[in-house]
């Protein structure tokens, strides 16, 4: 079985134009590494992980006992 973790942050940011929607954004954090990517929209965070899902390998890389 393949598992992965991320921390998802997300917060709403304005650009202080009375009347203006808000503006979601996001950001996944590898636990493990570190290491953090922001997106400006729920669109370009589902491509990530679409993308990133299609690059894992379908078999775990070792052996079971």
């Amino acid at each position: 079985m393949h598992y992965h973790s991320f921390v998802l942050t997300l917060w709403c940011e304005s650009d202080g134009l009375p009347n203006a929607p808000p503006v979601w954004r996001y950001a996944l954090e590898n636990p493990h590494t570190g290491e953090r990517i922001g997106f400006r929209n729920a669109a370009e965070l589902t491509r990530f992980l679409n993308q990133w899902v299609a690059l894992l390998p379908l078999e775990p890389t070792h052996s079971e006992p």
